[in-house]
Order: C-alpha cells, then structure tokens, then sequence
C-alpha cells in the first residue's frame, strides 16, 4: 500500500527507516547496504526528500551524512503513518534463503524470548559470508539487537545429531521456531 501511496519501493524503504529512527544520521553507500538498495536510487531518493525538506543534510569526513528535518511541516504525521502502516516485513525465510542453500534454520533466543537459548539462529547449510552478513544485519534490525548464530554444514549438523550434541539439544529443547526445514532426517 505505500509503494503505491508512495510511489517506490526505494523510496518507501528509505522513509520508513528515516521515520522509524528519527533520531539516527545515515550517509548513502551505509544506507545503501542496508537496505539492499542500489547506491543510485537511494542518492536520487535522498536529494528528492532534501529538496522537499523531510530531511537535511552536513558534510562529515568527505561524506554527506543524511537525517530527520523534525522541523518539516507534516512531519509527525509522515511518521505516524509509517509507524501505523509500516513497510510490510519480509517473511524471514525469505530473507534468511538471501545468504545461500540453507537447509534449516531455527530462530530461537531473542527472537522467541527464549532467555537460556545458546544462540538466535541456527543455521544449516552452504552459505555466502557476504550475503549472510547482509542477511543478518536484516535481522539485527527487526529485533533491535545483535543476532548469535551457530552455522553449520549438513554434515556437521548430522554427525552433532548423531552423537546427541549437547548444543543441538539445548537449541531444541528451549523455545524454538523452525522457519526453513530442507532435512528429512528427525531432529533431536
């Protein structure tokens, strides 16, 4: 509904994150990455919103960092919408199979509110670094924290299955969501 009010889905992206955090600075090759979005879309976006006056800008060490104008005219209600509406989140297996061939994974700890979880995600499979540090980055954000995770290969997670790892069974016996299950095999 906002890319359509809104007209992209650059520029809803950039909004939401500017009026989510109304209080953070961002320069464009950092918002860039972390939107996943081409660095020319999001400076033609930003100087867009600049122009207007949503947002304002200063020059810090050869970059030009971007924040909230709180002084701009409908700000508030800009920010009331997007905090009402939102972007609408992208299902996290969706965003998780952005890293590579994942097998399984299993949120737990700060994403179930697990507090004796070992870690927050589980990973099974073959992934990009790059990718997977981009990926969790998407997830830092959704849960406003540092993400734990524990990566392995299929085969490794098999052989900890088959000696009945203690870290497997921790993982699995606290509050836990299977959100990608590719392996046929029983888990512990």
């Amino acid at each position: 509904m906002l890319e359509k009010l809104f007209g992209s889905r650059a520029r809803v992206s950039i909004l939401d994150f500017f009026l989510t955090q109304p209080d953070r600075e961002f320069h464009i090759r950092g918002l860039a990455q972390r939107l996943n979005l081409k660095i020319n879309s999001v400076r033609r976006e930003l100087l867009n919103l600049k122009k207007i006056g949503l947002l304002k800008s200063r020059k810090e060490k050869n970059r030009e960092v971007f924040y909230v104008n709180k002084d701009f005219i409908i700000w508030p209600e800009l920010s009331e919408i997007f905090h009402k509406l939102g972007k609408p989140k992208e299902d996290i297996s969706d965003i998780l199979q952005k890293a590579g061939k994942i097998k399984l994974a299993v949120l737990t700890g700060k994403f179930t509110k697990a507090k004796d979880a070992p870690v927050d995600l589980l990973l099974v499979g073959e992934v990009n670094k790059q990718q997977l540090s981009k990926v969790l980055g998407l997830l830092a954000e959704e849960i406003k924290d540092e993400v734990v995770y524990a990566l392995f290969s299929e085969k490794e997670y098999q052989f900890r299955q088959m000696c009945h790892d203690k870290f497997l069974i921790e993982v699995f016996s606290s509050p836990h969501k299977v959100v990608i299950d590719k392996i046929k095999e029983k888990k512990i």
